[in-house]
């Protein structure tokens, strides 16, 4: 059974987690709602999903996968970053972005982000921006070892971007 059949058995698991929530008597009295604790078995076997569904190029089901993992777990970088990925695939530069900024907020000094981050902003024609990060990513690339093909491939993808 692959991943993305499992999803169903867990999404019900998920659903009946969320069904419990008293999500709206915590609104009414003015208190933040707060969410109870998820299984790390669940999160993995929906990001497993995701993957999947992102290899498969099912990119606006791989999104709802995502989204639903960013919102449970919005400190977790690797969830910002799939729904990041899934939306640049997508060609939504904008949104994707918005995932990216979350990954880098958690994390401003890793390599992947700031290059994702220089792509959209070359891709939405931000080329101060792109500037911006486009350094930041050499530096980030410099301080932590194994990027030197990810600083490469940036660099080379710099020559072909029109100035």
């Amino acid at each position: 059974m692959s991943a993305v059949d499992e999803i169903t058995i867990v999404h019900d698991q998920v659903k009946t987690f969320l069904d419990n929530m008293d999500w709206k008597g915590a609104i009414l009295e003015g208190k933040e709602p707060t969410m109870p604790e998820i299984p790390l078995e669940i999160l993995d076997k929906f990001y497993d999903a995701g993957l999947t569904l992102v290899e498969q190029k099912r990119w606006v089901d791989a999104k709802d996968v995502f989204s639903l993992l960013a919102f449970l777990v919005p400190q977790s970088q690797a969830f910002w970053m799939g729904l990041g990925l899934v939306e640049q695939s997508m060609g939504n530069f904008q949104q994707a972005l918005v995932g990216y900024l979350v990954a880098y907020a958690l994390d401003a000094e890793d390599p992947p982000v700031n290059a994702n981050i220089y792509q959209c902003l070359v891709a939405l024609g931000n080329k101060e921006g792109a500037e911006v990060f486009f350094k930041s990513t050499i530096e980030c690339c410099d301080k932590r070892e194994g990027f030197e093909d990810l600083k490469n491939s940036v660099i080379e993808y710099s020559k072909r971007v029109p100035q």
